[in-house]
């Protein structure tokens, strides 16, 4: 078992990462995807790319923090899907200038529902590795 500090830190390097990948898919996905789909299409479109690197990018964490234990992953999910919402509000709040209401009324959406469903999916990817066995390292095919 880690120290707290080390699954809060990699946690919320973690959820970082996550909101940065999101931010660049989100981008394209608004600016090219939606105008030509819609919206709702361009998220489904969106979510098996930004599941797939936040998978990837658990392997890195977990294997920083060396986490062996439910508990650990389990924590390190947990604070990865808190940062995550928190830079969510904030960078809606304080860059895109959105009141809380729009905030609250795009995340009732199904839209906002399935992307927050997705997200908190994906912030528990290390404790889906280990559940099924997953190596904290890729190894090169021999």
């Amino acid at each position: 078992m880690m120290k707290s500090g080390s699954v809060l830190l990699i946690g919320s390097c973690f959820g970082l990462s996550m909101f940065g990948a999101g931010f660049l898919l989100g981008t394209v996905r608004v600016l090219l995807v939606a105008p030509a789909v819609g919206e709702f299409q361009a998220t489904l479109v969106e979510l098996p790319f930004i599941m797939t690197i936040c998978w990837y990018q658990s392997l890195c964490f977990v294997k920083k923090l060396d986490a062996d234990s439910l508990l650990d992953r389990t924590g390190m999910g947990f604070i990865a899907f808190g940062t995550l919402m928190l830079l969510e509000v904030a960078v809606s709040l304080f860059i895109f200038h959105k009141t809380l209401d729009e905030l609250l009324k795009d995340s009732s959406s199904a839209k906002g529902t399935l992307g927050t469903v997705c997200q908190f999916i994906s912030s528990l990817s290390p404790v889906w590795q280990l559940l099924m066995g997953t190596p904290k390292r890729i190894d090169k095919a021999a």
